[in-house]
């Protein structure tokens, strides 16, 4: 058989549902001028989730420590356009998207 496929149940609008869908997200660093490098690795994380959690997870996965990092929520290829993202709220509060991609700082 295949590997069991790890599911999360999540209460969305005060109802307990099984995610079938967790968001993937494209997790990359930057670089030491502030550059995203170009390697990304995709990120499968609950959408109730908080920011937190997903930066902590990255930071563990690049092998960064988490102190003083910054989570970027890329919107565009315009990096001034972007924003922090606030590590308390969830991943839907913060308006992440399927196939997004995160920057870690």
């Amino acid at each position: 058989g295949s590997l069991p496929i790890e599911r999360v149940v999540i209460r969305h609008r005060n109802k307990l549902q099984l995610e079938v869908y967790p968001l993937c997200l494209r997790a990359a660093v930057c670089d030491s001028t502030g550059k995203p490098r170009q390697l990304e690795r995709e990120v499968l994380f609950s959408k109730t989730a908080r920011v937190a959690e997903l930066q902590a997870h990255v930071c563990r996965m690049w092998r960064v420590p988490p102190e003083r990092t910054k989570l970027w929520h890329v919107t565009s290829n315009d990096l001034l356009q972007q924003d922090v993202l606030p590590p308390d709220q969830t991943l839907i509060e913060a308006q992440l998207r399927d196939n997004q991609s995160i920057l870690l700082e």
